[in-house]
């Protein structure tokens, strides 16, 4: 079976906004360290979008940034 070569630049593609919803206590170092070791990601952590921002990672090679934004909201459980 073949893989796909399929990314970003062979298809012309630009993303502006990429929204994840992780719910639960996950550990984000492994999604930290894939997106600045695959893509270039600095990664900044806020208390809320308009928030301050602590950096998680920063490598003065990379060229994008990614903000996780953490939220208070909590849904109740039927």
């Amino acid at each position: 079976m073949s893989k796909n070569k399929l990314n970003f630049e062979s298809e012309n593609l630009v993303i502006d906004y990429i929204s994840f919803n992780i719910t639960g206590s996950v550990d984000p170092g492994p999604i930290i360290d894939y997106l600045s070791d695959s893509f270039g990601f600095n990664s900044v952590v806020k208390e809320t979008f308009q928030g301050k921002s602590e950096d998680l990672i920063f490598k003065m090679t990379n060229e994008h940034k990614v903000s996780f934004i953490k939220s208070t909201f909590n849904p109740e459980v039927k």
